[in-house]
């Protein structure tokens, strides 16, 4: 089955005529190739939108300062025309379940995909979990919880017909 991925993988980057840059490929190429491989086992288009991806960048990202308020902002996701850029903190290489979280986040973004709203809900609610979330602030995630998310994410990447 990873054969056959790797094929139509290479098999579609040269129609789309662009080489995703990274500085942290042995990071970012595990997520990604798994990226792609629930999209196609869930019939997912996706080839046409991680060749938009331009660059996935690892660097130190400043706090947000706003107003009185000190954010921690640990990925971003920047849209220029059908270009895509992420950006993912450089101190979540140490926590590679957070960079792999965060990293889904932003590519989540990169398929038109919103936060999930969670202004309302109480902090014990698994909404705060999901890989959408605004909020999530998870450091380690038991795996039935993250295998949960994980599924809850790939299935709102389907798209709706």
């Amino acid at each position: 089955m990873r054969f056959f991925l790797y094929i139509a993988l290479f098999c579609m980057m040269p129609v789309a005529g662009q080489n995703m840059y990274t500085n942290a490929p042995d990071k970012v190429y595990p997520i990604l190739e798994e990226f792609i491989a629930e999209n196609f086992k869930n019939d997912t288009p996706s080839f046409y939108r991680i060749n938009e991806i331009d660059s996935i960048v690892v660097r130190n990202i400043q706090p947000v300062i706003d107003g009185p308020w000190i954010m921690r902002v640990l990925g971003y996701h920047i849209r220029r025309g059908k270009v895509h850029t992420i950006e993912i903190d450089s101190s979540l290489l140490d926590h590679p379940q957070v960079f792999e979280l965060t990293l889904k986040h932003e590519l989540g973004h990169a398929y038109n995909l919103k936060h999930i709203c969670v202004d309302e809900l109480p902090k014990s609610d698994p909404a705060f979990n999901e890989i959408m979330s605004p909020t999530r602030l998870m450091y380690y995630v038991d795996p039935k919880e993250l295998q949960r998310v994980n599924t809850n994410f790939y299935k709102s990447l389907i798209p709706k017909k």
